[in-house]
């Protein structure tokens, strides 16, 4: 067993302060990184940062509730789509295009780092007021595409394959 002098001080705080800034570095690291399908030149990628469960439980409370008050096929699909666009609009750190050289450039203007905002509307060229998700959709071409990208994140955010199954379905 180690000696817990061996573990580095931080004045005032002795090892807590290591372990406070040790875990604020693991926080910034985790960051997956997803390739937006069908989008070849150039490449486009979204860097997520992990779900918060509060947005993940949201989205699963809201798909529960259509899929009981008797809706119709396509307000229950609808809501399904918007509720996974949702997951993804709130944990994106920023959307990138790789262009041929392998160099990576934000998607607002200018090259400006962007997600799903007013700037990545410019960029492709909608009008002004568009919402997140109408982007989200934008980005990813079909809505298969949208909910394997939440399903892929929810997954590496720690929850199990069926919790994310179910919010993604509303069960």
């Amino acid at each position: 067993m180690s000696d817990i002098n061996e573990v580095p001080q931080t004045p005032g705080k002795g090892v807590f302060g290591f372990l406070e800034q040790r875990r604020r570095e693991i926080v910034d690291a985790q960051v997956l990184t997803l390739e937006v399908p069908r989008w070849t030149s150039p490449k486009l990628l979204i860097r997520f940062g992990p779900v918060d469960h509060t947005i993940l439980k949201r989205g699963a409370q809201i798909q529960e509730r259509v899929n009981k008050d008797g809706s119709s096929a396509e307000k229950i699909s609808s809501t399904e789509i918007d509720t996974n666009a949702d997951i993804l609009i709130n944990a994106c750190i920023e959307i990138v295009a790789v262009l041929p050289n392998g160099e990576e450039v934000g998607v607002g203007p200018e090259g400006k780092h962007t997600r799903f905002d007013p700037d990545l509307a410019i960029s492709l060229g909608l009008p002004e007021g568009v919402g997140s998700r109408a982007l989200c959709k934008e980005i990813f071409i079909t809505s298969g595409d949208l909910l394997l990208a939440s399903k892929k994140l929810g997954e590496w955010s720690g929850y199990r394959e069926g919790a994310v199954e179910e919010a993604i379905k509303g069960e």
